[in-house]
């Protein structure tokens, strides 16, 4: 994933009826656990942000710049 330096940065996921590990992540040392349906929104303002499943299964690295 790539966004764009100087603008604030939302990371945005959208589930809809999702079970498992997909719905649990790490981000930012955080662990977030989401609904299984519905739209949830992360606030990410640093430089780079590296994320995965709850499981390490899903992994990632999202680029601000």
């Amino acid at each position: 994933m790539q966004a764009w330096s100087c603008l604030p940065t939302t990371l945005v996921v959208k589930l809809d009826k999702v079970q498992g590990c997909v719905r649990s992540f790490v981000i930012q040392d955080q662990e977030r656990i989401l609904p299984g349906s519905g739209e949830t929104r992360t606030e990410l303002g640093v430089l780079q942000v590296d994320y995965a499943c709850d499981m390490g299964r899903y992994t990632g690295v999202i680029n601000v710049g």
